[in-house]
């Protein structure tokens, strides 16, 4: 049976040509499709290695020299930094607060960034650099690789590595912890205290390898001033039972005047999921429209394909109805029919794997999968995901195949119903 499909094909290479250009231009064009869309949804639904639920953060602003209440700077008014502290230790006593943390450009959706360079020997890692104190990980429930608490982990001698990071940077241990690096934003050797679970920027950002410094006490009361304060992140967790959508209204009219000290003052409050919905909502809309060309390409396509096919088998009517004539039963002439589809869709889905594989191996996989924040993929730790090009491949193949069939069984079937010897005499 084989063998006569692929002579049939044969002797009507003619016009099977074409077709099967056809076939392998729709195959590629769904892969790539299929690709970037489930590259997108991979993104977005990844583990994000920590949770924002019931998290805010607090912006505070230094008063004007002239403004109404200023302090100058004295014995009773040491500096901004010491005002900070004294607000934070005030934060965690108000009622239904779980936990407080300063960080420096590091809370989930900041939409700003550091890096830092890490050595182990003479081999360089690039790396997305927190530095938060060591509530932060109780905040954003931030756990150990291992599963365990980080609190209490990270000293000023110490770091703290995600476990891509690890991974990258001791590929021959099993644990990193209590190994040596050299970190050159701090200009000295670093302990590994702990490796934490792989963190994700945002959604569509995906998981890049990152470290953990702890922003000391004396950093906070020396380093911060007016000019740098609005780089400091106040974040806070309250328990499920005090949060309450009007939180934030009820920080700035009945808290801010306990959270004033000093110079400095509550300026605003905005829950942490508020912050995420202006991050990624560029990646969301993006996806949206991705899905909408997707279905605008997949109609496009349906119709090519189905007309082809449907033009195809209303031409070789006369054709079935002679082998009707002769003898042949349905049944029969529409297993020779799919049988032909069927080769010529094998004959197109193989070259164009080929094609596929190459576009996906130059990429890394990385089609449409969101971004490597600014950094190449190998200091990502991206690798050809050969499982989605699978994936891919199988539902461009699914619905090539449901396209063919739909374009040969409906015009066959009909054809299946005409008397032989009246297509014959049409014909």
């Amino acid at each position: 049976m084989l063998k006569h499909l692929i002579h049939l094909v044969w002797n009507q290479r003619k016009h099977n040509t074409w077709l099967w250009a056809e076939l392998m231009l729709v195959i590629l064009c769904l892969w790539y499709v299929a690709l970037s869309l489930y590259n997108n949804y991979c993104s977005y639904t990844a583990p994000l290695g920590f949770d924002i639920s019931h998290t805010y953060r607090l912006d505070v602003a230094p008063r004007d020299s002239d403004a109404e209440g200023y302090i100058p700077f004295d014995a009773s008014n040491p500096g901004t930094g010491y005002n900070l502290m004294e607000l934070v230790e005030r934060l965690r006593h108000l009622e239904g607060v779980e936990g407080v943390s300063l960080s420096i450009t590091s809370h989930p959706y900041n939409a700003m960034s550091n890096y830092a360079q890490a050595y182990v020997d003479t081999t360089a890692t690039h790396l997305l650099w927190y530095r938060v104190t060591d509530s932060f990980f109780d905040v954003f429930r931030i756990q150990a690789a291992d599963g365990s608490s980080l609190r209490g982990k990270l000293t000023d001698s110490s770091v703290i590595l995600t476990q891509d990071a690890a991974e990258k940077m001791f590929p021959a241990s099993s644990n990193a912890a209590g190994k040596s690096l050299d970190l050159f934003q701090l200009g000295e050797h670093a302990t590994v205290a702990a490796v934490s679970t792989p963190v994700s920027y945002a959604e569509f950002y995906g998981c890049t390898p990152s470290v953990y410094t702890l922003l000391t006490d004396k950093t906070i009361e020396t380093g911060i001033n007016s000019d740098n304060l609005d780089m400091v992140e106040i974040c806070i967790r309250m328990r499920a039972e005090a949060d309450s959508p009007d939180l934030p209204e009820k920080f700035l009219t009945t808290y801010s005047s306990r959270l004033g000290v000093g110079n400095l003052y509550l300026k605003d409050v905005r829950p942490v999921e508020y912050l995420r919905s202006d991050l990624i909502s560029s990646g969301v809309n993006r996806m949206r429209l991705d899905i909408l060309l997707a279905g605008f390409l997949l109609v496009s396509v349906f119709l090519g394909v189905t007309g082809t096919f449907l033009f195809r088998t209303r031409q070789r009517q006369p054709e079935l109805a002679l082998r009707l004539a002769l003898g042949a039963s349905r049944q029969r002439l529409l297993i020779l029919l799919v049988g032909e589809g069927g080769v010529l869709f094998i004959l197109a889905l193989l070259p164009a794997m080929l094609i596929a594989w190459n576009l996906f191996y130059a990429t890394g996989g990385m089609i449409s999968s969101g971004t490597s924040f600014g950094l190449s993929m190998e200091e990502t730790g991206a690798f050809v995901r050969f499982g989605r090009f699978l994936v891919a491949m199988a539902i461009s193949s699914v619905l090539t195949i449901l396209m063919m069939l739909i374009g040969i069984l409906f015009p066959a079937v009909r054809a299946m119903g005409i008397h032989p010897a009246e297509a014959l005499h049409e014909e």
